[in-house]
């Protein structure tokens, strides 16, 4: 990754009210993420990036199953806001107290269709 050990490189024009966007890299080259920062708002969007380089991996979220089986729920695509539209037959799945976590897998998802990547965040879905 051509980033790592560096500062961040950020960006932004100076008219238009344009978004300050940084590209995020890790020192193992496991992840990349896109922040940007929109001051008017003061919203900041993390976005998972990949490119397809033979070290780039992407994000997958998973459906954690009692036993700890895993049932992916989708990949987040490069150049995407972040957004995961979750397939139409899972949607009924995702209920309150369901465990959901994102692993690192290679480029554009596992190939086994189970997790095979170390899970770099996992949560419990609740009402807020």
């Amino acid at each position: 990754m051509e980033n790592a050990g560096r500062r961040p490189h950020v960006s932004a024009e100076a008219k238009g009210g344009n978004p300050l966007v940084a590209e995020l890299a890790t020192t193992d080259s496991r992840v990349n993420l896109l922040a940007s920062y929109d001051a008017e708002s003061g919203r900041m969007r993390i976005v998972p990036v990949a490119t397809g380089k033979t070290d780039e991996k992407s994000l997958e979220l998973w459906l954690v199953m009692d036993g700890g089986k895993t049932r992916s729920l989708g990949v987040f695509q490069p150049g995407t806001n972040g957004d995961l539209i979750i397939p139409a037959d899972m949607c009924g799945t995702i209920t309150d107290g369901t465990t959901v976590a994102i692993s690192v897998e290679p480029f554009a998802g596992s190939p086994t269709g189970h997790a095979t990547g170390p899970f770099i965040a996992i949560g419990t879905a609740r009402h807020l």
